[in-house]
């Protein structure tokens, strides 16, 4: 009984399969008959469809393309934003640590001015005490000098007075 049950089942079941794909396979003979007995308008209709069909697929593939490439562009400012950022830091640390090392290059440099400044002004001011003594020194020469040959005039005219009399002055015998 149970394996009649069983043959049963299968053949109900293989003739509603059955029953299905015997209604398909009209339907698609139908649809076969009607796509022959179409009108060459409606022929066309279908060709225009089918290109438009595939024109939608190829804008939807270019779409996909499209926001592929966006994304990736996206993804690549988005590198270079994260890189600008990096370098406006570097750039910003470097220009103060330059700012701060010409600051104190500056200072340097004003500190050596006023040291040069002031060994400047010392050595003019040496440079002037020398000169006065110098100048002091020229004129007691001059009055040396002159008096000298005041001196020198004189005896030569005392030897002419006497002329027997020499007169020995340092290294000179004067007559």
């Amino acid at each position: 009984m149970r394996g009649q049950k069983r043959q049963q089942n299968f053949s109900r079941r293989w003739h509603c399969s059955s029953a299905s794909l015997n209604q398909e396979l009209q339907d698609m003979e139908a649809l076969a008959l009607r796509g022959q007995n179409k009108s060459p308008e409606e022929a066309n209709q279908m060709i225009q469809i089918q290109a438009w069909q595939e024109e939608v697929e190829r804008s939807r593939q270019g779409q996909r393309d499209a926001e592929s490439k966006l994304s990736y562009f996206e993804t690549e400012v988005q590198k270079m934003r994260v890189e600008m950022a990096a370098m406006k830091r570097d750039a910003e640390h470097y220009s103060r640590q330059e700012h701060m090392e010409l600051e104190k290059r500056y200072r340097e440099l004003t500190d050596l001015l006023y040291y040069k400044q002031t060994q400047l002004e010392a050595m003019a001011s040496e440079k002037a005490a020398a000169e006065f003594q110098l100048e002091k020194k020229v004129k007691r020469l001059q009055e040396a000098q002159q008096s000298l040959f005041c001196t020198l005039n004189r005896l030569r005219q005392k030897e002419v007075e006497f002329p027997a009399t020499h007169l020995h002055l340092g290294k000179k015998t004067l007559k």
